[in-house]
């Protein structure tokens, strides 16, 4: 259980060494090891308003790759689906 000091975002988790681990943490931690796991190529599927997140892959170095234009209804409305990637 997170104490007041920790984060409490639903992207936080604990690593087995009980130290907290953030989203940037666990996706530079996935693409490091990707190529040793034989991964050429990594994926991201993300809300196109979702702009901090599409900021935060930006930054790790994923680049645009498609659209799926209204291909959710969240909240009554219609959402865009952003695909990003990145070649390891």
């Amino acid at each position: 259980m997170p104490t007041a000091a920790q984060p409490k975002s639903a992207f936080t988790l604990m690593k087995s060494s009980g130290a907290v681990a953030s989203r940037v943490d666990l996706l530079e931690e996935a693409i490091a090891r990707a190529s040793s796991l034989g991964i050429n190529a990594m994926v991201g599927l993300i809300f196109a308003h979702n702009e901090p997140s599409l900021r935060l892959f930006d930054r790790l170095g994923f680049e645009r790759w498609g659209l799926l234009p209204r291909v959710a209804r969240l909240d009554g409305i219609e959402r865009d689906l952003a695909i990003v990637g990145r070649h390891i």
